[in-house]
């Protein structure tokens, strides 16, 4: 079952229509902390190959958002199980929400959306000092 999330609006570019309001839901990371160390959630880095290069979450894959192998390399990784917890993040959220839709449709019923890598990150120096 997935979690409770917190939601809020985060202002995406859409072509040449300027700025517009979406709604993301974003998990709490401690709570995806949780879903990854003890139910072995999949953690999913949907930014690009050079982004991922810059520093990622421990134990990440990554797959671009727009991969259009993505649910074939998730259901690979996940062994099928349409049940296993995967836990998506990008640098702001837009595109983790974007591949959490994707994996919702192809049948996957426990993707969380966990945000932003630079928010995530802080939220980990934090924790580590508590």
């Amino acid at each position: 079952m997935v979690p409770p999330l917190r939601g809020t609006n985060v202002p995406a570019l859409l072509g040449a229509r300027g700025l517009s309001e979406i709604k993301v839901d974003f998990i709490d990371p401690a709570v995806a902390r949780k879903l990854v160390e003890e139910e072995g959630a999949l953690i999913l880095d949907v930014r690009g190959e050079r982004e991922f290069a810059t520093g990622a979450l421990p134990g990440a894959k990554n797959i671009p958002h727009d991969d259009p192998d993505l649910i074939e390399m998730v259901a690979d990784m996940t062994s099928a199980d349409l049940q296993k917890p995967i836990v998506v993040y990008d640098k702001v959220g837009r595109r983790a929400e974007t591949a959490k839709a994707t994996l919702n449709k192809a049948g996957h019923k426990n993707v969380v959306n966990l945000g932003g890598v630079d928010q995530l990150k802080m939220y980990l120096e934090l924790s580590a000092e508590v």
